[in-house]
């Protein structure tokens, strides 16, 4: 298998063949073989290899890359600064570094047209990746496109930077998916900045549906309120692990095109210190949290004997086990029930309340037995309270009859997010322990 002629271009390398069924040694992608090996099983075939060319006038190394982008080719750039201005992928082509601090691509927005990469054409574009490599904006003014991902489908983006050089000025939207034949591609472990009025760090609107983002780092200003880190106006989105802290604008954006019957699933936010973490726009539907949904269920019996006073649940387990506790986070709402299976001396009864973060508020009811002394003594009853912290009591009917009680709430938090668990003791004080049963269960689901 025998490499093609090299390139007659400065500093374009051989083009490697089909790719075997065995690592081969490609480090000779370049021309001279100094930047080590590189294994044909992380290339796509064929690869064509750039070095920069030196020229800073926007020119040189755009023509270059440009004339590889225009085929289903890899362009893999080598260590160093390529300066270009608007480039066009055809379908199949990828551009390709050597990592996000080894390889950079200058731009400036104005010289670009205001986008640094989009696809060659204007009708549905497959299989275009971008990956390992940090694109910078020059412009001292914030504007552009980074990368426009619109018509774009089946294509990556992975393991990018998106930012400014030292005297430029971060782009207005780092991706773009903005076009109803933009579905199936995915975004992964990128850090991207934006700035300017109304900067998005990643855009997915005009029909752009079914898309799928993970690990990235989005990170708008700090103090221009109508910034935002991912706006979704579309639905079937699935973002994984959004990392937005401290913008002074909104962390994710859904607006009306993210509908109900497919809406947008996000899982394993880290949204901190924002000014709104997720603002749900009238007419939109709320996310369904992947992984704001849990059940907790208790794993050890536990008593509580002459106590009337409240303490946490577990608090009096013998050894390590789950309680039915959990992390609350600051703004979220919940939505909490518990199904708690318990026994102890009828004329005793199980009180319970909730620790809360500060700043908390809870409207919640329990439905139980009617507890001793009431004229209705072994009926059921509901008891509803306004606090989280109010104790309501259900009633027993014996020491080896289980009964069950079931707690139904709505949580809000505050400013501040923290522990969030039931607490429990005897209604009445008895010498006869009131024990609540392995096996007793908390469920929570953030609605907002």
């Amino acid at each position: 298998m025998s490499d093609q002629p090299a390139d007659d271009g400065a500093g374009v390398g051989r083009s490697v063949g089909p790719v075997g069924s065995e690592d081969r040694d490609v480090a000779g992608v370049y021309g001279d073989g100094r930047f080590g090996l590189i294994t044909a099983r992380q290339l796509n075939s064929p690869v064509i290899g750039l070095l920069p060319s030196g020229d800073k006038s926007y020119v040189t190394d755009t023509a270059r890359i440009q004339a590889l982008l225009s085929q289903p080719v890899t362009c893999l750039l080598g260590p160093g600064t390529f300066y270009c201005a608007g480039l066009f992928a055809a379908p199949g082509a990828v551009l390709a570094g050597q990592g996000k601090l080894a390889t950079q691509i200058v731009w400036d927005h104005a010289v670009a047209d205001g986008v640094l990469l989009a696809a060659a054409g204007s009708g549905a574009s497959q299989y275009i990746g971008v990956r390992d490599i940090r694109l910078s904006q020059a412009n001292p003014e914030p504007g552009g496109v980074a990368i426009q991902a619109s018509n774009w489908q089946f294509s990556d983006i992975s393991r990018v930077v998106i930012d400014r050089t030292a005297t430029g000025a971060f782009p207005a939207v780092g991706v773009d998916y903005n076009s109803s034949v933009t579905h199936y591609n995915g975004l992964g472990d990128a850090t991207i900045r934006c700035d300017g009025r109304g900067g998005i760090g990643v855009r997915y609107s005009g029909g752009a549906h079914s898309n799928f983002q993970s690990n990235c780092r989005i990170l708008p200003s700090t103090t221009d309120p109508s910034q935002i880190g991912i706006y979704v106006n579309a639905y079937a989105m699935v973002i994984i692990k959004p990392d937005i802290e401290n913008a002074a604008g909104i962390g994710i954006y859904l607006d009306v095109g993210a509908t109900l019957n497919r809406p947008t699933v996000i899982v394993g936010e880290y949204l901190e210190a924002n000014g709104a973490d997720i603002y749900v726009a009238p007419g939109a539907a709320p996310p369904a949290l992947g992984s704001s949904r849990y059940t907790i269920i208790k794993s050890h019996a536990e008593s509580r004997t002459s106590q009337t006073a409240l303490q946490a649940d577990g608090s009096g387990y013998a050894q390590p086990g789950r309680s039915l506790a959990t992390t609350v986070l600051r703004g979220r709402t919940y939505r909490v029930e518990l199904h708690l299976i318990m026994d102890g001396r009828s004329t005793s009864s199980f009180a319970l309340a909730f620790a809360s973060p500060s700043g908390a508020a809870m409207s919640w009811s329990v439905q139980g037995l009617a507890t001793a002394g009431n004229a209705a003594v072994g009926s059921l009853t509901v008891a509803a309270a306004t606090s989280p912290a109010a104790q309501r009591n259900t009633g027993l009917t014996g020491v080896g009859a289980p009964t069950a009680a079931i707690v139904r709430g709505i949580l809000a938090c505050g400013a501040t997010g923290g522990t969030f668990g039931l607490r429990w003791a005897q209604g009445i004080a008895s010498s006869t322990p009131v024990t609540l049963y392995a096996g007793s269960s908390m469920t929570i689901e953030k609605v907002q």
